[in-house]
């Protein structure tokens, strides 16, 4: 598959922008039409398959998941520190190198979101590389999915949920396809904003805090604390 995709990356770019633009237009179909409730059950249901299909696609333009995975691995496996050793110190010692860039680079995420990365890992097991592989990928995509339906609960614009979250193309290739972390601090923001909205002050601080455990960058949403 790799061979596939390196050797014909002109057709690979054609696939991509025909991809794109049928997202877009379901997009734009999901926005702009109006759906009856019956139908609207029936995008709830397609949404789920497609967020499941995305999920256990193979990564596309980003790495970033590998890295996750063995600076889980360096913690709960080898038993070191990710955010002081690299993987550049496991030379020909461990494969799962094959897959991981940056490998100068020590875990730049959260504590918290280290232990989440190392949950597949603890149940699993080391040697299974391609179940913890897809076990997380398909985690993502239901955190996903649970996502955009606890928007569609409380927002109560489904035609704008449907259209901006579960059929936008960047949030799939991110959430779903590359599997970003990103998706873990976008949710938990959203329940701090709908605790803040709602003056839930304690818990909205709470979920802040746990926030702040996947990245740190989430201090930028701290005026809203206040």
């Amino acid at each position: 598959l790799r061979d596939l995709g390196f050797n014909n990356r002109n057709t690979w770019v054609y696939v991509y922008i025909f991809v794109i633009l049928t997202i877009l237009g379901v997009q734009l179909s999901v926005l702009l039409k109006k759906w009856s409730h019956k139908q609207l059950k029936l995008l709830i249901l397609f949404s789920a398959l497609t967020t499941f299909i995305f999920s256990i696609s193979y990564n596309f333009l980003s790495y970033d998941l590998f890295s996750y995975f063995f600076g889980a691995k360096e913690a709960y496996v080898y038993h070191l520190d990710p955010y002081i050793i690299s993987p550049k110190n496991f030379p020909d010692q461990d494969f799962w190198l094959t897959f991981t860039r940056n490998i100068d680079t020590t875990f730049v995420y959260g504590r918290l979101f280290l232990f989440y990365a190392t949950l597949p890992i603890a149940l699993i097991g080391e040697s299974r590389f391609i179940t913890i592989f897809f076990f997380y990928k398909i985690l993502q995509g239901a955190i996903f999915f649970l996502t955009g339906y606890f928007l569609l609960k409380y927002i109560k614009e489904p035609n704008k949920i449907l259209a901006l979250w579960f059929f936008n193309s960047f949030l799939i290739i991110e959430f779903l396809v590359n599997s970003h972390n990103d998706l873990l601090m976008t949710t938990g923001m959203l329940i701090f904003l709908s605790l803040v909205i709602s003056k839930k002050r304690v818990a909205a601080f709470a979920t802040f805090i746990v926030t702040t455990g996947i990245k740190s960058y989430s201090f930028s949403n701290s005026p809203t604390v206040s």
